[in-house]
């Protein structure tokens, strides 16, 4: 996402390339984790989304006009300033695979000893029990070279297993610091990160102006279709929102206010594989006062919203072994997979925003804004090309 027509296909497109990318391993991933540690490992990934799917919505109110055209077509960038945690430790129950158990019970204390009979009995009490475990490792921004490990934190006597060999009872009891390592790794380095911050990014149309209203469009079929690099990754994402001037009901086409303001909705949903959706929605108040002329316009503006946002994983958590191959339960039938949902309810429920925008020749925009929301703050750039001018009116001057 490093790198004006050049410019802005750049800012449209490269960073949905990263993202349906991005969005492939991290389906990949989630598919080898249950519930508690998912929610675990892709903590920060929400916490950035839910953050950055309200932002950069606008940056000018709209004009007190009854009927202009104005066509915008350009990109928002947005970088939240969320805890970018690159590693995470939850405690869990698991129930550990047959390779799983098999490989913790090689290195067991007197298990190979015993009759083959006898280690298929342990082997299943292992794979029939619940163990208590800590699962820790790399978030899903975290090091793409370390491994999401399970632990296990049980008591001697929930590690301790027993068969009977020739009318006597015998007992194994598993390793205090077992650790397991899954297939399960970070998908960034440090160097990945931009501003210490999760990016986000979207192609965004606005069109004006019908009596004080304009509408904007966000929307993103699949990025890999448009630029045929094959299918990188189900990537999608529809958004719009509306903005109106209500001065429009009092003094259209005219100069008598200096500023413009607007009322806001908008709306959103984000999907990032089959696995993982976002949604959100936001509403209120912005104001903008241009200062210049076709030449050269500078709008400083200002808003105020409330919102909500939420993302959503529904996956089937498929257990493997460590090749990647489906695992099997004790008779060597393959383990059916889990269904595994959980919401992530952003921390956002308001937002202030600041910003300033430079116009050139009304046809070349570019801005940037701070949003400070009751929890996390985000920064957003936007660059766009305008066609058409929907600039009130100047009321001529009385003799």
């Amino acid at each position: 996402m490093n790198r004006i027509v050049r410019f802005l296909t750049a800012c449209i497109l490269f960073p949905f390339l990263f993202q349906s990318a991005f969005a492939q391993t991290v389906q990949t991933s989630l598919q080898r984790l249950i519930e508690t540690g998912a929610r675990g490992y892709i903590e920060p990934l929400a916490a950035g989304f839910t953050t950055n799917i309200n932002g950069g919505w606008f940056h000018e109110a709209p004009p007190a006009r009854t009927a202009s055209l104005m066509v915008e077509l350009g990109a928002v960038a947005m970088f939240a300033g969320v805890p970018v945690n690159q590693t995470f430790s939850v405690a869990s129950d698991y129930t550990l695979t047959t390779d799983q158990a098999a490989t913790i019970l090689s290195r067991t204390n007197g298990y190979s000893a015993l009759p083959q009979s006898a280690q298929t009995d342990i082997l299943r009490s292992v794979v029939s029990r619940s163990l208590p475990v800590e699962i820790s490792g790399p978030t899903v921004i975290g090091s793409k070279n370390d491994n999401v490990r399970i632990g296990i934190t049980a008591n001697q006597a929930q590690r301790t297993f027993s068969t009977t060999v020739s009318g006597r009872s015998v007992s194994v009891v598993l390793p205090a610091s077992e650790s397991i390592a899954l297939d399960v790794r970070g998908l960034l380095d440090t160097k990945d990160y931009i501003f210490n911050s999760v990016p986000f990014a979207a192609p965004q149309l606005t069109i004006g102006t019908i009596m004080g209203t304009r509408g904007v469009i966000r929307y993103v079929p699949n990025v890999s279709n448009w630029v045929g690099l094959g299918k990188l990754g189900d990537i999608g994402m529809f958004g719009w929102g509306i903005q109106h001037n209500p001065l429009v009901w009092f003094a259209s086409d005219t100069n008598a206010f200096p500023f413009s303001i607007a009322l806001n909705y908008y709306n959103q949903s984000y999907s990032l594989t089959s696995a993982i959706r976002a949604n959100g929605a936001a509403y209120g108040i912005s104001a903008s006062w241009t200062f210049g002329g076709a030449v050269f316009a500078f709008t400083p503006y200002a808003g105020f919203l409330l919102e909500t946002s939420r993302l959503s994983v529904d996956y089937q958590y498929q257990p493997r072994t460590v090749s990647g191959q489906i695992a099997v339960d004790i008779d060597g039938r393959p383990i059916a997979p889990v269904p595994i949902a959980f919401n992530v309810v952003g921390a956002n429920t308001s937002r202030l925003v600041l910003g300033a925008s430079a116009r050139i020749l009304y046809a070349v925009d570019i801005g940037a804004e701070v949003n400070f929301g009751n929890r996390f703050t985000t920064f957003n750039l936007n660059a766009s090309v305008r066609f058409g001018n929907d600039l009130p009116h100047e009321t001529p001057k009385k003799n």
